[in-house]
């Protein structure tokens, strides 16, 4: 079932009113029935794939509360290598095994056939999502850091969580845990909270905004552009860049604020997956802003673990980059996801040596600054001889208790305003241009992210730096790329408007959902309705248009 079908608004009014209406203790059994449907609309097959996780967490869970000594670690050990077995079969052994298929001429291409077909199994739905949530929990509950669970329905609605189930965000077990709790103990009146439901549904339709109306948009235009992109050139491949960036943000952005507001509903709340991604300030930044609850997942469980920055700068860039290789293939197989992974490793360690100089070189000013103290001290002693004699002149002299003429009223504040002001300006134009860099050079990866192979990348790349004539053709190429005049106006008018609300939230620090919810009626409900109305009216979908699945689903 996807968020984008007709059959959701339906299966979630039904859920919803279901589980405000039964008594505190049916909620658990109205959850995990829900979660049920949910997974088997995808394919009912691959359910025994999830059920095999939560029982095998669920039960290592408890064991390791019991044992003691070296038993525990092979009973974490042997859950682990059960679940990332299954993701291994399904998401890496099917490419893997058939990627060095040698082609005449000596290349190598990367096949990637349907699991199904390759092993006549299912894939269930989110594996990647809610593996790391197992492994998560498992970790947690070994270090002591979480309570293992000791209800089996609790645990399962964990893992089978229906709005986070398919592309996440990756929750923790005692976050979720504590607010299951919480939930099934209120009472009817106190669960039903207006200002998060009312947050819920404005995130339920910004996410369906960005995805109807910008991200399937801009899909149209990628994917003829990519299709053709042997024949691309400086401009057609620039305006690939540019839309896929659009697309792969609204694509995955929209499901995460789906699954947020959906859990709002029911009085849960998810982490907040992504925090304006495209104004970011360096890669660091950038990675502190796009998928969140990954990022963490990998800073808690793997970075940290391994050492992090504690021992020494170089086991430090060695962490990263086994972090960001291990990001890399968790979105897929293929050569071409490694390859990106490792580059947005390679740029962290760049970004974090380039702060290392700078900070080297103001310590160096600094140190020469304190040489020079003793010349200071002097100076500032002479300045306070001079403010002593100047205290003795006649107030008439300078002026004391004469009223202020009209040219320098408020002239006081302005001086002291205007020197502090006209510091911050470099610092703000740095910040803006190294936001503007960051945003190309993270688009410019998500070429290597889109191709299917390493040649295709190598291809596109070359088209991009070296066919600069495309550019001269620029009106001809506008409209002729899948969109015309007027979807391709919409397409980049629905960016435009994404991007001011993502810098009212930068700038007021708080999520959009957060500030419309209470902002003045007569604003919430014009930009609400406006929302509505171009979701129904210019967004992709209907009769004749095969609504595409969302992007993160596939990994």
């Amino acid at each position: 079932m996807l968020f984008q079908s007709y059959a959701f608004p339906v299966f979630l009014a039904a859920a919803a009113a279901v589980y405000y209406a039964v008594p505190a203790r049916m909620r658990i059994a109205v959850l995990l029935v829900a979660n049920l449907v949910f997974f088997c609309f995808a394919d009912w097959r691959g359910a025994v794939w999830i059920a095999l996780s939560v029982f095998t967490t669920w039960g290592t869970g408890l064991l390791l509360e019991r044992v003691r000594g070296g038993m525990r670690r092979w009973l974490l050990a042997a859950c682990l290598f059960c679940n990332l077995a299954l993701l291994v079969l399904f998401r890496y052994l099917p490419v893997w095994t058939e990627l060095r298929s040698v082609l005449p001429g000596g290349r190598a291409q990367a096949v990637r056939p349907d699991p199904a077909s390759a092993f006549g199994l299912a894939a269930p739905l989110g594996i990647s999502f809610y593996t790391l949530e197992a492994v998560g929990y498992l970790a947690d509950v070994y270090r002591g850091r979480c309570r293992p669970q000791k209800s089996l329905l609790r645990h399962a609605v964990f893992l089978s969580f229906f709005p986070n189930l398919a592309s996440g965000p990756i929750e923790r077990a005692d976050r979720f845990f504590e607010q299951l709790d919480r939930n099934l103990a209120l009472p009817r009146r106190r669960l039903w909270d207006y200002d998060r439901i009312v947050r819920g549904l404005i995130s339920i339709l910004l996410g369906f905004f960005m995805k109807l109306v910008a991200a399937d948009r801009a899909a149209i235009l990628v994917d003829l552009l990519y299709g053709m992109y042997a024949d691309g050139n400086s401009f057609t491949m620039l305006m690939a860049a540019l839309f896929y960036s659009v697309q792969l943000y609204c694509d995955f952005a929209s499901y995460s604020l789906i699954a947020v507001g959906t859990a709002q509903l029911l009085g849960f709340e998810l982490t907040r997956n992504f925090r304006q991604p495209y104004l970011a300030v360096g890669f660091s930044d950038f990675w502190k802003r796009w998928h969140v609850s990954l990022s963490g997942w990998l800073r808690d469980y793997i970075y940290i673990p391994l050492g992090g920055s504690r021992k020494g700068a170089l086991r430090k860039y060695g962490n990263l980059i086994l972090v960001f290789a291990v990001s890399g293939l968790w979105h897929g197989g293929a050569p071409t996801f490694l390859v990106w992974g490792l580059l947005h490793g390679l740029c962290q360690i760049l970004e974090d040596l380039v702060k290392r100089g700078y900070r080297l070189a103001a310590e160096k000013a600094a140190a020469f600054r304190r040489k020079r103290g003793g010349a200071a001290e002097r100076s500032a002693a002479f300045q306070k001889t001079l403010a002593g004699t100047a205290e003795k002149v006649p107030d008439a002299l300078s002026g004391a208790g004469q009223p202020p003429s009209p040219g320098n009223v408020g002239g006081a504040a302005a001086h002291k305003s205007c020197p502090g002001m006209l510091r911050r300006l470099p610092v703000m134009f740095g910040k803006g241009i190294y936001r503007l860099f960051t945003f190309a050079a993270v688009s410019l990866l998500w070429i290597l992210f889109r191709s299917e192979t390493l040649e295709m990348a190598g291809t596109c790349y070359r088209n991009l730096f070296t066919r600069p004539q495309g550019f001269l053709l620029a009106r001809t190429f506008l409209f002729a790329m899948g969109l015309d005049q007027v979807e391709f106006g919409i397409a980049v008018g629905a960016a435009l408007f994404l991007f001011v609300l993502d810098l009212v939230s930068e700038c007021r620090k708080k999520e959009a959902s957060v500030w419309l919810s209470g902002a003045p009626a007569a604003l919430r409900f014009g930009i609400c309705l406006a929302l509505l109305l171009a979701v129904f009216v210019v967004g992709e979908y209907g009769s004749g248009y095969d609504a595409s699945r969302f992007i993160y689903m596939g990994f």
